[in-house]
């Protein structure tokens, strides 16, 4: 149940990001739609059979973030959720969810 509410939660949030504009370029991958990793990885192995043909030299560099959001304060989130306006039953929701 707490899965199934927490997604409709993270859904109405995205909608809101979308709506406003709110999502930088930097981000594309948090974007609806997006297939992420899947996306980068493509766009990479595109970029690096390009450069063998040209034999040009290429540096990738991978950063993890899968554990970002834990080295956050959740009272960031929250505030950061309310700063751009998302309804605040949501925020408080978030707020009451993440509380220790």
């Amino acid at each position: 149940m707490y899965k199934t509410l927490t997604g409709i939660t993270v859904k109405r949030i995205s909608i809101h990001l979308e709506e406003h504009n709110l999502l930088p370029a930097e981000q594309d991958r948090c974007h609806p739609g997006s297939k992420g990793f899947k996306d980068q990885l493509i766009i990479s192995k595109a970029v690096n059979e390009d450069c063998r043909r040209k034999k040009k030299s290429l540096s990738i560099a991978w950063i993890d973030y899968q554990k970002a959001f834990d080295s956050v304060p959740h009272n960031w989130a929250e505030k950061s959720i309310a700063f751009v306006g998302v309804n605040s039953k949501i925020v408080r929701f978030c707020k009451l969810s993440i509380e220790e």
